[in-house]
């Protein structure tokens, strides 16, 4: 099954049901209508086979508002039979749910909606809507398991502290498996801040490996894991996890530009220019697909392209500390010193303000070939954790440090590399005479 972000593309355009259905890659669509009056609901469903254009199943439902969750489990049914799948249980809900609050339910349906936007506007509606739910439902685990989702990418993809939405992230994802210890999304997300923020790689490989156990189909717990093996250098198996996730949900824009990031990783820049272009296709006003090209375009010293890329990029985010920290360190690799200059004096001041600056700053330093206010920068980086450093192993801008025994340093306290078997033994000896 396809994930909605990739088919909620297609609401309210008159497309041919195959071509919609090829697009995707699947064998049936799921159209219909659904219309409100009062407390009122009619939902009309159809299922159309891909190959023939035929209908295999249709049907017409009246009821109340309140009955909307049992309508959601006989439509399942019904396509389930149409489709000629057997089930282990027959009598258990299809739909797994943790609320039976209306209003609950619609806040989280909200919440999802505009976190999938990675805007800072949209985060900041997401874990509002999603906060709401749960103010009128505690017991509402899938409601946690959003917002946990809400925090932790907040903290990635907003101009905000990312270290105390981390904190949040982790906080919610537990609350959300007090409630229910199978909620695959909870799971994920402590994966992701177990190696971004705790670096407990692998404690946070663990929890992946229960999330897509439990939800073979969450495409972006498959990403949140190729994100952790291309820290860890293991970018073949990153690969794989990425592509699979593109298979589940192909539009997500999530997905798209991390697949993007992964193939910028391991240089393979061509197949990420072309990636970041489909991207650009399918979401042409996100700051994060013109980063990526941007990056890219660096990357190949096409040096004119990265900067209109990056410019660009910086109209759209609105103040996204990454961005900046990306032109800034193009600006210097391209001899723009003084425009990267004055970007660098903006993050020093933004550092007074707020954690965040300092792993931006020294991509500008490393960019101007400054090696020790780089190794400084990221020293302060690392006291306040912030998430761009599980990174640096794999960041090719940063692999002029390579040969510097404080960067070798700061890559095993970030836990990117192991001790060296002096410091092994001796901690060993350590706690052994304990």
């Amino acid at each position: 099954m396809v994930a909605p972000t990739s088919v909620f593309q297609f609401k309210g355009k008159a497309e041919d049901v195959r071509k919609i259905g090829r697009e995707l890659e699947v064998d049936a669509v799921l159209g219909g209508s659904v219309r409100k009056a009062d407390d009122r609901l009619r939902i009309t469903a159809n299922l159309v086979q891909v190959s023939t254009g035929y209908v295999l199943w249709s049907e017409t439902y009246e009821s109340e508002l309140k009955d909307v969750f049992a309508i959601q489990d006989q439509i399942s049914r019904a396509i389930v039979k149409a489709l000629s799948i057997e089930l282990k249980c027959e009598q258990a809900p299809l739909l797994k749910r943790s609320s039976e609050n209306l209003e609950a339910y619609h806040l989280y349906l909200r919440g999802r909606y505009h976190a999938r936007k990675l805007t800072e506007e949209g985060l900041t509606n997401a874990v509002r809507h999603l906060e709401e739910a749960i103010a009128m439902d505690l017991g509402y685990g899938q409601a946690w398991a959003a917002l946990a989702r809400a925090y932790g990418l907040t903290a990635f993809y907003a101009a905000l502290e990312p270290g105390e939405f981390l904190k949040k992230a982790k906080k919610a994802a537990l609350r959300a498996l007090e409630i229910d210890d199978e909620l695959a999304e909870a799971h994920a997300v402590l994966g992701l801040t177990g190696f971004v923020h705790d670096w407990n790689w692998q404690e946070a490989e663990r929890m992946f490996k229960r999330a897509t156990e439990l939800n073979p189909g969450d495409a972006t717990a498959h990403t949140l894991y190729a994100l952790h093996l291309a820290c860890l250098a293991r970018l073949d198996e990153s690969t794989v996890e990425v592509e699979r996730a593109y298979e589940l949900d192909p539009i997500s824009l999530f997905i798209n530009t991390n697949m993007g990031w992964i193939l910028y990783l391991k240089h393979e820049y061509n197949r990420a220019l072309e990636q970041y272009r489909k991207a650009l296709e399918l979401h042409p006003n996100s700051y994060l697909v013109y980063l990526g090209l941007g990056l890219t375009y660096e990357a190949q010293s096409m040096f004119d392209e990265a900067i209109a890329a990056l410019e660009k990029s910086q109209s759209l985010s609105r103040g996204v500390l990454q961005v900046v920290g990306a032109l800034g360190h193009c600006l210097a690799a391209a001899g723009r010193r003084e425009r990267a200059l004055e970007l660098l004096r903006e993050l020093k001041g933004l550092s007074k303000q707020r954690s965040g600056s300092e792993f931006q700053m020294a991509l500008i330093h490393i960019g101007l070939g400054s090696k020790d206010p780089t190794l400084e920068c990221l020293k302060r980086a690392c006291k306040e954790r912030d998430p761009w450093l599980v990174h640096l192993k794999v960041d090719p801008r940063f692999h002029g440090l390579k040969a510097s025994s404080e960067f070798t340093a700061l890559l095993r306290k970030v836990g990117l590399e192991a001790p060296v078997a002096a410091e092994a033994k001796a901690r060993k000896s350590f706690f052994t005479s304990k």
